[in-house]
Order: C-alpha cells, then structure tokens, then sequence
C-alpha cells in the first residue's frame, strides 16, 4: 500500500465574541502561509474570545481544531519605581513611598 504525502498550504484562523452565534474569519494564509504568529487588535477587554484553525494542504481545509478559549485584556500601565523613605538597619526593614 502506498500513502501519499500532502503538503501544508496554509491555515485560516477564526474566532467570535462568546456571546455572538458564529465565527468570524480573522486570517487566511494562502497570502503568506508562512506566518506563524497573529496580533489581535481591537478585541474589548475582559470579553471572552474563541479561536479556531483550520489546514489546508493541497486536495482540502482540515476540520476546525478545538476551540480555545481565551479573555482579552490589555497590558497593565508601566509601573514606577518606588522611592525608598528610610531604612532601619535594626529591625531591618525599609520603608517605601
């Protein structure tokens, strides 16, 4: 028995607001098949989200690979550093702003 090897084209990447019906097309690779990772924009913080993949080689698309699910949030403000007030080399503790 021979098997035939297919080769990867690209992917498509979906995904939909938890609370919205159906899937929405956010990438489809065949412009560039190579690409590996993706920026989400635009998605509102504290929603969950749900991704899915599909393959394709060169006779047909794959079925959708589980979801995943994953809450959108963004990236916390760039924190100051704190100013030392004093330090107490008898108890050992500093005191912070």
């Amino acid at each position: 028995m021979t098997m035939a090897a297919h080769l990867f084209l690209d992917s498509r990447l979906k995904y939909h607001k938890t609370m919205e019906p159906t899937y929405q097309l956010f990438y489809e690779g065949s412009t560039n098949p190579f690409l590996k990772t993706y920026k989400f924009q635009g998605l509102t913080a504290g929603s969950l989200y749900s991704f899915i993949v599909y393959a394709r080689n060169d006779k047909e698309y794959s079925l959708a690979s589980p979801a995943l699910e994953v809450i959108a949030a963004t990236m916390p403000p760039k924190m100051s550093s704190p100013r030392v007030l004093s330090v107490d080399d008898s108890t050992q503790s500093v005191t912070l702003e």
